[in-house]
């Protein structure tokens, strides 16, 4: 939208609709939600100062802009959802905080980063290693030769009762098969290599190494009970890992979008990112918008601001900050000295002068009378319209064209013709004062000369024919 200016021409209703419109654009001032709101000067410079310097280099950002820095920042992140994040959550903070507390739950489930020692092959700190080792160590439940195979404790069982009835009895004519090293019929070698084969009790990590069954019976309590698990899957410790990794799913740092690759260290840069962010963000503070969200905070600044481009904005400039220069540079300096005003604000300049205005509005119609085009005699019905109208009839006259209903110039034939005044002034020369006439009536040259006219005596020639006719 074009601009508009007030000039000395203005009419006094169009300097009050110009006026009206400038101030409905401007707003009121006890709308601002800025600390300070007795000008706009000063509550720009306050947001100015909020948003603090814009520029790629002290937002951290390729974007120069705060809209396309947000932008920027919003793609970094991603979809923020909880379907997007495969959480329940469904902001980055709550997100991490739900994660956080997972991760509490598996480092309370697995003992981790405690270090699993006492095991063959199976050091570090990894459950599902650690328990895989641990299976291979045992070796497959199918192979075991006894009738019974569900599990160690119930294999040892029926060996138990085996050896029981093997005491009651002297010999064992049948012959011992299925157990490495040991053939033959001799229980005590048997027994011997079975006893080699399950290794020294002592060399058990558990704190009860008296047998297998307590040392396993330690192991489950410290693993717990399997149906206590969280997860959905219950049947084993591998089944339930899975299932937790599954959740999480593949730990990269391509994955992750972060520069770690494990959990911890990906929450921990995370974590230092949201640092960074509450310190610029400040959560402490409160808003002094009626929005309670950053989101909606900032959707609502940018409601208020309205679309941000030159067409919208009616500058050049295309930018806020850009755009706000562009007509500080326009406004000038503004203060009362430049101005030339005691009010050092725009709109209290404005102010100031439409109280001088109005002030002298009643001594201006007092001069000027009531204007309309019957008392000025003229068809247009402003002041500045009549002398419009006037001034383009003067020029008429004083111009040589066919038009003109005085003449022209050049056919005068007094002796000056250089304008209707000097030739007029010329005539006057010529005809000499009126006051100077010796006729009783001295008004004008006709009464007077017609006086004479009337004392004329009739002068005749030997004709009769009257010789002095006027």
């Amino acid at each position: 939208m074009a601009r508009e200016f007030i000039t000395l021409d203005t009419r006094v209703d169009t300097f009050k609709t110009t006026y009206n419109s400038l101030t409905n654009k401007v707003g009121d001032l006890a709308n601002l939600t800025t600390t300070g709101d007795s000008d706009l000067v000063q509550a720009i410079n306050e947001h100015d100062a909020e948003l603090g310097t814009i520029s790629a280099g002290a937002m951290s950002t390729t974007a120069s802009t705060v809209s396309t820095a947000i932008k920027e920042h919003a793609l970094e992140l991603g979809t923020i959802s909880a379907g997007a994040m495969g959480t329940t959550a469904s902001t980055v903070s709550t997100a991490i905080k739900e994660i956080d507390s997972d991760r509490d739950r598996l480092v309370t489930y697995t003992g981790m980063p405690v270090a699993i020692t006492g095991m063959d092959n199976s050091t570090g700190n990894v459950v599902s290693t650690a328990l895989l080792n641990l299976d291979s160590a045992i070796g497959n439940r199918s192979s075991l030769t006894t009738t019974q195979k569900p599990s160690l404790v119930v294999a040892i069982n029926e060996l138990d009762s085996d050896r029981d009835r093997l005491t009651t009895y002297t010999g064992m004519p049948v012959a011992i098969t299925g157990m490495d090293n040991s053939t033959g019929n001799v229980i005590s070698t048997a027994l011997l290599n079975l006893d080699s084969a399950l290794g020294n009790r002592t060399a058990l990590s558990t704190t009860a190494d008296q047998d297998l069954v307590v040392a396993i019976n330690e192991l489950d309590a410290e693993h717990g009970t399997l149906t206590s698990l969280n997860t959905s899957a219950k049947s084993t410790f591998v089944a339930s890992i899975n299932e937790i990794f599954a959740d999480i799913g593949n730990v990269t740092a391509g994955n992750m979008g972060t520069s770690a690759s494990t959990l911890t260290t990906a929450v921990a840069e995370l974590e230092a990112e949201i640092d960074t962010l509450n310190t610029k963000v400040e959560p402490a503070q409160s808003l002094t918008t009626s929005a309670s969200t950053l989101a909606d905070a900032i959707n609502e600044h940018d409601a208020e601001i309205g679309t941000v481009t030159t067409g919208a904005m009616g500058t050049s400039a295309s930018t806020l900050v850009t755009a706000i220069k562009e007509i500080t540079d326009e406004l000038g300096n503004v203060t009362a000295g430049a101005m030339g005003t005691s009010a050092s604000t725009i709109v209290t300049a404005i102010a100031e002068h439409e109280t001088i205005i109005n002030a002298n509005k009643v001594s201006i119609d007092s001069d000027t009378g009531t204007v309309n085009a019957a008392n000025m005699g003229t068809v247009a019905h402003t002041i500045v319209n009549a002398i419009n109208e006037l001034h383009t009839q003067i020029d008429n006259l004083d111009s040589d064209g066919s038009t003109n209903p005085v003449g022209a110039i050049a056919s005068l034939t007094t002796t000056v013709k250089s304008s209707i005044v000097n030739a007029i002034n010329s005539l006057d020369s010529d005809v000499g004062t009126r006051t100077s006439l010796n006729t009783t009536a001295d008004q004008n040259l006709v009464v007077a000369i017609n006086e004479v006219s009337n004392r004329a005596i009739n002068v005749k020639d030997s004709d009769g024919t009257l010789l002095n006719t006027l």
